[in-house]
């Protein structure tokens, strides 16, 4: 089930904690369950109001691996849109494959196979 954290308008997401932590039924979240999900994979906007929302998924964790095919780290799963990374070295560091990771809409946990 997804949580959701919401900023009000004028709050800075990242560097306060939300206004509201709710669970995708409307049950309550506390922040200690903020706290533990924040780095699942999630999507953030803002609406028109200016109210920042975070969509966080604990369930969706995405594989990324090497594939010698298309000489190219690749992420997939279940829940996750498979893409590749644009990251060429097949020795690449954990730092730079999650540097590849958030610059897609989508920020997904990563489960990184190494072969």
């Amino acid at each position: 089930m997804k949580l959701i954290a919401k900023w009000s308008r004028g709050q800075e997401p990242g560097i306060e904690e939300p206004s509201s932590v709710v669970w995708e039924d409307g049950s309550p979240a506390t922040m200690a369950d903020y706290r533990t999900h924040e780095l699942d994979t999630r999507i953030s906007y803002s609406n028109d109001d200016g109210e920042t929302q975070c969509h966080m998924f604990p369930d969706v964790i995405a594989d990324v691996s090497f594939e010698q095919e298309v000489q190219d780290w690749v992420m997939r799963g279940q829940g996750v849109i498979s893409a590749s990374l644009d990251l060429k070295n097949p020795k690449a560091p954990d730092a730079d494959i999650y540097a590849a990771l958030i610059t897609f809409p989508t920020v997904f946990k990563a489960r990184i196979i190494r072969s």
